[in-house]
């Protein structure tokens, strides 16, 4: 394993200046793309932050804070072209708490206004705690251009070999076709104590509607789940 101190202190020296916002991401020891960390210290500030913008219809609002301690982590990404990806991680050892608030709502017309209210709290100290979660785009775009992906990486060669010329490949389907539902989730599970809870919509912004909930908790055995569901 790479061995490599890494550090991205961001804006951490103007951590004193509560009007900036501020961050941290330190390792004693980890592997190079990260996946897997030793000794690793996180923390993020996001100043009180809210505006109102009459002529252009829009307004904000936003504060969070966050920061945990973990003595190891290791993660992986299984990715499934453009339908999505699975995602895993188990942390050792691991003290987090953190509260997160924000708003946002833009109107440009009667058929293209976007908002979002995102929410969530929770603490817990854990001795160890495992992540499996997924998300799948589900539309004819992300279906074909994930089917056409594979069919261009490991079918058309062998088509341009026996035909022997360049058979053209699968082309990506149109923007247009990219609509659908989008569903993801996860479960936790660990032992330790946590209590934490989020809930989240997101309506517009090319986005569709998009609901997301979840919660973590236990003394001892602890459990958690979440879900997302949207439609764009």
């Amino acid at each position: 394993m790479a061995e490599q101190l890494t550090a991205s202190a961001g804006t951490l020296g103007q951590a004193l200046d509560l009007s900036k916002d501020a961050s941290l991401d330190v390792s004693i020891c980890s592997t190079q793309d990260k996946s897997v960390n030793i000794g690793h210290v996180e923390a993020e500030y996001s100043a009180p932050d809210a505006g109102l913008n009459t002529e252009k219809t829009k307004a904000h609002a936003s504060v969070g804070i966050s920061g945990a301690i973990n003595i190891a982590d290791a993660k992986t990404e299984i990715g499934l072209g453009r339908v999505g990806q699975i995602d895993g991680k188990v942390t050792a050892g691991t003290i987090n708490a953190h509260g997160k608030m924000e708003a946002k709502a833009e109107i440009k017309g009667l058929t293209d206004t976007s908002a979002s209210l995102k929410a969530s709290a929770g603490a817990e100290a854990m001795a160890i705690d495992g992540h499996a979660g997924f998300e799948v785009s589900i539309t004819p775009k992300t279906v074909g251009d994930t089917l056409g992906g594979l069919y261009n990486s490991y079918v058309d060669p062998v088509v341009d070999s026996v035909a022997g010329r360049d058979v053209p490949e699968i082309p990506e389907v149109p923007d247009n076709f990219d609509h659908g539902i989008v569903i993801g989730g996860h479960i936790d599970g660990g032992y330790g104590a946590s209590l934490k809870g989020s809930a989240g919509i997101e309506i517009g912004d090319g986005k569709g509607v998009k609901v997301s909930g979840s919660f973590k908790a236990g003394l001892g055995p602890v459990v958690g789940a979440g879900v997302t569901f949207g439609a764009k």
